[in-house]
């Protein structure tokens, strides 16, 4: 039997992180002092424990369906892999990967990079089939391997893994604008549990530009001018980061590296003819859209609109999370998750059930 390795990767906010004397702050600390959220986890030295335990079923269910003797195995992108943390087997491995996921993508792409070359090196001989299944913004850092070129320096260069993404915005959320205006809607802040000012506040450090790059791409025009309905943005459009640096603590220095990071993804990228596997949430209240009014004061020109649209999971819309750009998809490689919001994509059965029979056919 052909054996599978089978990495999961979180999304935002899915890993631990800690501070040098072994404190969790995230999640442990913030939600102690929930006022204090945005500089707890702007601290320099925090590093990353392991993957979320909200992850914990779906590994478990992997393992299960897989019938491995060997029990999962969880890394971070801190971990050295020395000694090799993987054992000499020819049964199904299965993966935890945890990530800093305040960072740049791009470095947590490169620290993907280092675990796919040492599953690689450590079972290649075994002609394995890869598969990576990534919620949120892990399909976004899993496909900037392949996507950027990251891929083809490394030992594992000419291997494309099947990648299953759960609700990732591969053409981005506006629902990140309004992280970065104060304006998440109170059902999802109730979900989070973090005031939106706390959010608001750490979004806008330059150093932690990871909310930036879920944002969607450029030439993606999701922003109306309520004067001039004829005329649409998007958010790396001058006039919208015009309004966000003068009213809302941005810079432009904030969208360097997201735009640095779009530059490497495509909208229809070919590298996953056939072996891209979708799944979204939907039927629940998703922002899809903002408006801008260039006569409001500065502070109060950028507004999420009020009108409901039950066309995603709440947090990405169906047509980003579908990724409604590509067309070298294969019949039966989408799966829709009706009325699963956003966070409980991974624990959801019916996905779970999904994800493993693809692997497990």
């Amino acid at each position: 039997m052909t054996q599978n390795i089978i990495i999961v990767i979180p999304g935002t906010t899915g890993s631990t992180l800690f501070d040098p004397a072994g404190n969790e702050v995230w999640t442990t600390e913030v939600f102690k002092n929930l006022q204090e959220a945005a500089s707890l986890l702007e601290q320099t030295d925090l590093t990353v424990g392991s993957i979320s335990a909200a992850y914990t079923p779906l590994i478990t269910a992997l393992a299960t369906k897989s019938g491995t003797s060997i029990p999962p195995i969880y890394v971070t992108s801190n971990s050295t892999y020395d000694p090799n943390p993987f054992p000499t087997t020819t049964e199904d491995v299965v993966v935890g990967f945890g990530y800093d996921w305040r960072q740049n993508n791009n470095t947590s792409a490169q620290s993907l990079a280092t675990l796919l070359s040492v599953l690689f090196s450590t079972y290649s001989a075994n002609t394995p089939k890869f598969w990576i299944v990534a919620h949120s913004m892990g399909g976004l850092i899993s496909r900037y391997v392949w996507e950027s070129g990251l891929a083809a320096s490394q030992n594992f260069a000419g291997i494309t893994p099947n990648l299953i993404t759960l609700g990732t915005p591969h053409l981005g959320a506006p629902l990140a604008l309004a992280a970065i205006t104060d304006e998440i809607p109170s059902l999802i802040l109730a979900l989070i549990g973090i005031p939106g000012t706390q959010i608001q506040e750490f979004v806008d450090d330059t150093a932690y530009p990871s909310t930036f790059e879920l944002l969607p791409p450029p030439g993606y025009n999701f922003i109306t001018d309520v004067n001039k309905t004829s005329i649409t943005y998007s958010v790396f459009d001058p006039t919208i980061i015009s309004a966000l640096e003068s009213g809302y603590g941005v810079g432009a220095a904030d969208f360097t590296a997201p735009e640095g990071f779009f530059s490497k993804l495509s909208q229809n990228p070919t590298i996953w003819t056939n072996n891209l596997y979708l799944i979204w949430g939907n039927d629940l209240d998703t922002t899809i859209a903002y408006n801008y009014d260039g006569t409001q004061p500065v502070g109060q020109q950028l507004s999420r609109p009020g009108t409901i649209n039950l066309k995603g999971d709440m947090v990405v819309p169906y047509w980003s999370a579908s990724f409604s750009t590509w067309t070298h998809g294969e019949a039966g490689n989408t799966y829709v998750a009706a009325f699963v919001d956003h966070i409980n994509l991974p624990k959801n059965p019916g996905v779970q059930n999904q994800v493993t029979s693809w692997i497990y056919p």
